[in-house]
């Protein structure tokens, strides 16, 4: 048995006060208000409504975390008025018209080029110039073809959304989550667009969150709705889209679900890597059981092959050869028969006469 001498205990209590310290690491992360691990993002949710008189009839929300492809609803499908977040799809649009080459930055539209309409509306949130990109989408000013332009970034069959969408200006979480997502998976086309985000109203609706991470996004308060949808740059981003409709001090708790689910989407992540290192821990150890126990079994195939192969040797030399059988012997000629009777007289009376 192994003896363990003071170094070699000192590297064992080295070593687990390390281990220890790396699982209390997650712990750091969840020093918080709010109590992921036990309620759950659904339960922290319910109790924020709770406490700020959120229904489902004045909130709705929806996230998505682009490092491990997870999502989150509260009111996934509730349309509600989205007030000028619409100028995100639309200035979507004109950097693929710009892109595919059908406007140039200085093309004019009503008193604007489209480089000064699409700063001025995202920026600014600028209506005017928001409407004169509308016109410049070449459908004129019927409201259908129109918002069927807007929904290509959704992700949404136009016959699968909800008949609201083409009367008024109303979208769903659901509806916002997947044009984010649609402007962060092909964010260095959209770079600019970002860019103008990242630049609009940073001390207010999600950017007034105490958090600090980079937030980029397009907002709208109009006739007592107020709501924002944007991307927050924690160290893997997550989407974020929250309405609100007659809400009290509704820019406080836009900023505040914001700070909650940045804690969250941070949590999440944690957990999510820790999870994904232990499964792919525990892959590794069954791929090296398989490989050992594939060695095994070709190891002793090969044994069992040379143990019948030195059977087989053994058997052939315990078994003589069979010898030839010997030639036989040449008998010699019998005598020839004596004569006998008469016969013998004629011969030895003939035998004498020739003497």
């Amino acid at each position: 048995m192994r003896k363990t001498g003071k170094r070699s205990l000192f590297a064992a209590l080295l070593l687990v006060t390390l281990l220890l310290a790396f699982a209390a690491a997650p712990a750091a992360a969840e020093e918080t208000a709010y109590d992921f691990e036990n309620e759950g993002i659904d339960g922290v949710i319910a109790a924020y409504m709770e406490t700020h008189g959120l229904t489902e009839q004045n909130f709705a929300m929806g996230w998505y975390d682009t490092a491990w492809d997870e999502t989150w609803y509260y009111g996934m499908d509730h349309f509600m008025k989205a007030a000028s977040i619409y100028k995100l799809p639309l200035n979507m649009i004109f950097v693929d018209k710009l892109a595919n080459g059908e406007v140039q930055p200085n093309t004019p539209v009503r008193n604007y080029t489209v480089q000064s309409a699409m700063y001025s509306s995202m920026v600014y949130s600028d209506n005017d110039a928001a409407m004169a990109l509308r016109e410049g989408l070449g459908v004129g000013m019927a409201l259908r073809p129109y918002r069927e332009l807007l929904a290509q970034y959704s992700g949404i069959a136009l016959e699968d959304l909800d008949e609201t969408y083409y009367t008024i200006n109303y979208m769903s979480p659901r509806f916002l989550i997947n044009t984010l997502r649609t402007l962060y998976d092909n964010r260095d086309h959209y770079a600019g667009l970002i860019d103008l985000m990242l630049l609009a109203n940073q001390e207010h609706f999600f950017a007034l969150a105490d958090i600090d991470y980079e937030v980029a996004h397009k907002y709208g308060d109009f006739e007592g709705t107020l709501e924002d949808a944007g991307i927050i740059y924690t160290p893997d981003p997550f989407l974020l889209v929250v309405f609100t409709r007659g809400v009290p001090n509704a820019e406080r708790v836009l900023a505040d679900v914001c700070e909650i689910m940045t804690a969250y989407t941070l949590w999440f992540d944690e957990r999510a890597a820790l999870a994904a290192e232990e499964e792919a821990r525990a892959a590794a150890e069954e791929a090296e059981r398989l490989r050992a126990e594939e060695e095994a079994r070709a190891l002793e195939e090969q044994r069992q092959r040379e143990a019948e192969e030195a059977a087989a040797l053994a058997a052939a030399q315990a078994t003589p050869e069979p010898t030839a059988a010997p030639e036989p012997t040449a008998q010699p000629e019998p005598p020839a028969k004596m004569p006998a009777g008469d016969e013998y007289h004629r011969v030895v009376a003939a035998a004498l006469a020739a003497v």
